[in-house]
């Protein structure tokens, strides 16, 4: 379904509809895509071809980090995945996704938390250990650092905005 789409539909027909489903799937991994498309010029090497192997090999790291949301991972075994040094690592992730892996990391675990008390009703301490915290005032810091409120105060005004609409 991927080549098709890509070409915009232009491939043998996989149904009678086959066509016009392959248009809008097209559309939307051409637009899914296109963010990583601006990033191409950012990557190391000389050549389009070498650009996007590094782009694919730093999208394992994220692949990576994404796939491990409850665990911090070493940099050595994010660096393995992309097969480059741990120090060679960190700038390159920098250029081109403006972030290192570390703070990727964390801001997909702030993501998650602010999600996790905003739209559950979890105990705290279940988030804490849902996310992989160390303590439960861990959590509370970083999410009253990342997000300016308490848990508790950012799930009274999500109650509140429900109780409003």
């Amino acid at each position: 379904l991927v080549r098709p789409g890509r070409r915009g539909g232009r491939a043998e027909p996989l149904s009678a509809n086959g066509p016009a489903l392959l248009r809008p799937l097209g559309a939307l991994l051409r637009e899914e895509q296109r963010e990583l498309l601006e990033r191409l010029p950012r990557c190391s090497g000389r050549t389009l071809r070498r650009r996007q192997q590094t782009l694919l090999r730093l999208l394992r790291v994220q692949h990576l980090i994404r796939r491990h949301p409850e665990v911090r991972l070493d940099l050595g075994r994010l660096a393995r995945s992309a097969n480059y040094s741990p120090c060679h690592l960190i700038p390159i992730y920098r250029e081109v996704f403006d972030e290192t892996p570390s703070e990727y990391a964390a801001r997909l675990r702030s993501d998650r938390a602010w999600r996790m008390v905003r739209d559950t009703r979890m105990p705290v301490c279940e988030i804490t250990e849902a996310l992989g915290f160390e303590s439960q005032s861990a959590f509370c810091r970083a999410f009253k650092n990342s997000f300016g409120v308490t848990a508790t105060q950012a799930r009274r005004a999500e109650a509140a905005r429900g109780r409003a609409a």
